[in-house]
């Protein structure tokens, strides 16, 4: 270590202040960069000499870099000491919690960052890897940086992608919180059919990785819009593929749900562009297979059980019928073998949904919800035709099953809270009981049911 080194080590706890001075003043060394660094990420977080290493706004120590135009952002030197940084910032993070952090000089870096962002494009993977890094710490909670700015560099850095998953921890940090409705243009599609399929792939798993955070806040028709649009911009753009669509599917439950503060018109919005991505082709196989027990619930209780969803009984109609043509279109192009799989899905509840459409149906009021029962319990009926599934296989399914006469207890199930026949008691708590050990499974892992069990 040079002496240079060892006098700005030993002021690191004493007087940080002075060590940011005195590199101000000189030409940057890598060595006493890394001697300085190493010393600080010695120092306890909760430790009252970190407290004076924050008062003194030691982020500008690696900003005498960061921000200096002598330095491009694809330079070796600037992507050193950037690594440094995100280190520091980490540990700060992790010291004083995520809602106080730095947003100012994040952002001043981020800004540095957009004013050259060209050079995303043609840096090395480590310069992007360092970029990436910086981006995925939460700085956006808070911030008012220039959100467009933020989201042309993720679009940039995505497209160097190999895949679209590689960028995904990356681009969520990017995604505002709550949505801005300013923001409905933003991630535009690109030319070229690759790059297209990553991107609205990426966008949906964002949205994905933020469910928790959408099922708390009202949703912003940004988000629904840009949605639609990534979607039905042109026809031959490709699936967006299984994962995603598990996860649009997912986003559906979360706006529908009876806590969501999604808006009608949200709500509508996404189950339109539910049926509408699923039928993309590829037919999206894998998809059927692990969700049509999330499916077939979402068909049937959008008609039998919600009442927020929708403005009106002639809207819920119209988006109704084509959700379910949507899925009847792609189901009926399945293998056998996914036909197969989805009819064991599908079994359980088929009897106990169809017989409470049909009730609805054959009511004394003939209304546009009588109507739409009538239609539905046809679409039902054409559905369980096409995986083999009849009254009479049904009903001898549903025999096999032990009795109980309450409704499921697992939220989305479509017979949830309703009466039907064919229940399964909970053998551990005797309280909830269930359509069959599927909805009962889903419901320990996903519902609540773990947490309030207890054994009689």
């Amino acid at each position: 270590m040079s002496n240079k080194s060892t006098e700005l080590v030993q002021l690191v706890k004493k007087d940080p202040k002075k060590v940011i001075e005195a590199i101000k003043g000189q030409k940057y060394d890598e060595a006493i960069f890394k001697d300085v660094h190493t010393a600080v990420m010695q120092v306890h977080p909760s430790s009252s000499e970190w407290k004076t290493l924050r008062n003194a706004n030691f982020y500008e120590f690696y900003q005498t870099v960061l921000l200096s135009d002598q330095y491009e952002i694809s330079s070796s030197t600037w992507i050193q000491v950037a690594k440094l940084q995100a280190d520091y910032y980490k540990r700060d993070l992790s010291a004083h919690g995520n809602n106080a952090g730095p947003i100012e000089q994040m952002t001043l870096l981020i800004n540095r960052i957009s004013n050259s962002r060209h050079e995303i494009l043609t840096m090395g993977d480590e310069g992007v890897e360092v970029i990436r890094r910086i981006d995925e710490f939460d700085i956006i909670r808070n911030s008012t940086a220039d959100l467009p700015m933020l989201l042309d560099i993720s679009v940039r850095v995505l497209l160097r992608a190999k895949s679209a998953d590689a960028d995904t921890k990356r681009i969520t940090a990017l995604v505002p919180d709550p949505f801005k409705t300013n923001a409905v243009h933003l991630l535009p599609p690109v030319d070229g059919g690759n790059d297209v399929q990553a991107i609205q792939s990426a966008f949906v798993r964002v949205l994905g990785m933020q469910r928790n955070t959408l099922s708390k806040t009202p949703y912003q028709k940004w988000i629904w819009l840009k949605l639609v649009g990534i979607t039905q911009m042109a026809t031959e753009w490709p699936s967006m593929g299984d994962d995603a669509l598990e996860i649009l599917l997912d986003l559906v439950w979360e706006s529908i749900g009876d806590s969501s503060k999604a808006g009608p018109s949200d709500r509508k919005n996404s189950i339109e562009l539910l049926g509408r991505a699923v039928t993309k082709m590829p037919t999206p196989l894998a998809f059927f297979e692990r969700q049509g027990e999330h499916i077939f619930p979402m068909i049937s209780r959008l008609v039998l059980t919600d009442t927020k969803v929708f403005l009106n009984h002639t809207e819920k109609a119209a988006t109704c019928k084509r959700l379910q043509a949507c899925m009847k279109l792609q189901m009926s192009r399945c293998p056998e073998n996914t036909k197969k799989q989805l009819q064991e899905q599908m079994m359980p509840i088929f009897l106990p949904v169809l017989f409470k459409l049909r009730s609805l149906a054959n009511s004394n009021m003939n209304n546009p919800q009588t109507q739409l029962a009538s239609d539905t319990a046809k679409a039902w009926t054409e559905i369980g035709g096409i995986l083999k599934i009849t009254q009479e296989s049904a009903l001898q399914d549903l025999k096999d099953k032990s009795g109980g006469l309450v409704g499921c207890s697992r939220v989305r199930c479509p017979l949830y809270g309703q009466t039907a026949l064919g229940m399964m008691r909970c053998a551990r708590c005797k309280k909830k009981q269930y359509c069959d050990e599927r909805c009962q499974r889903r419901d320990w892992t996903e519902g609540k049911h773990k947490e309030e069990c207890k054994p009689v």
